[in-house]
């Protein structure tokens, strides 16, 4: 997060959604350094949007007995939002320069653009229930950044997809999700947003995935411990 507010030039507003796991500790560390930042408990969230839930009883379902993250992510984040333009981030990247496509979109409130990462490489298939499995293109996806406005996000497309999904019983991603369900979907630049690669002149972003997650906290702590 500090990469980031230290190399974007526009920055909006920031929701961090906590799981459970927050200590106090953690709460008050994220308020000295974000102190604008907004802290939701995802435990309350069944609770406080229950009547809108009920109006999709698959999301409803989903949400109340799928634990992993994903549900999460693909609920809880659109209904808290505090703005239109919704950027999601992972917290395993590190930025290296600001970001023209995100900062534009952010300024325009741009309703007709969707952003992703590319996966590189590497393609994450997600099978139906019917057998069939996501395109090639879908499995590009990588939704470690995510920005849309919430006008091509739809809960119908999100409960159609969901529907098609043995969530409980095969592997289930989010990344597909969003990349099967948002409208105007484009992959942001790949060789400036990238998992796996040299750090250049020309980088804005590196996704320090599992396998070289190491570098993220040495890469990390030299850029912001003189701040923090």
């Amino acid at each position: 997060l500090e990469s980031f507010y230290k190399t974007l030039k526009v920055i909006g507003h920031l929701t961090v959604h906590d799981d459970g796991t927050l200590t106090e500790k953690a709460y008050s560390i994220i308020k000295r350094l974000f102190p604008s930042a907004k802290i939701v408990n995802v435990n309350d969230f069944l609770k406080e949007h229950d009547s809108e839930l009920r109006l999709y009883p698959t999301l409803h379902e989903f949400r109340k007995i799928f634990k992993p993250f994903q549900s999460k992510k693909l609920l809880d984040v659109y209904f808290k939002r505090q703005g239109e333009v919704i950027l999601y981030l992972d917290s395993d990247l590190l930025w290296f320069q600001s970001s023209p496509e995100i900062c534009e979109a952010v300024i325009r409130q741009a309703r007709h653009v969707s952003y992703m990462m590319s996966n590189g490489t590497e393609r994450v298939h997600v099978t139906f229930k019917d057998g069939t499995r996501t395109s090639d293109a879908i499995a590009e996806y990588n939704s470690g950044v995510t920005l849309f406005h919430s006008a091509n996000y739809n809960l119908d497309e999100l409960t159609a997809y969901i529907n098609r999904c043995d969530y409980m019983g095969r592997k289930f991603t989010d990344q597909a999700c969003f990349g099967s369900i948002l409208k105007y979907v484009t992959i942001l630049p790949r060789d400036k947003y990238f998992i796996k690669g040299k750090i250049s002149d020309t980088t804005i972003m590196r996704h320090y995935t599992g396998p070289t997650r190491e570098k993220f906290y040495f890469y990390g702590l030299d850029r912001i411990h003189k701040v923090i």
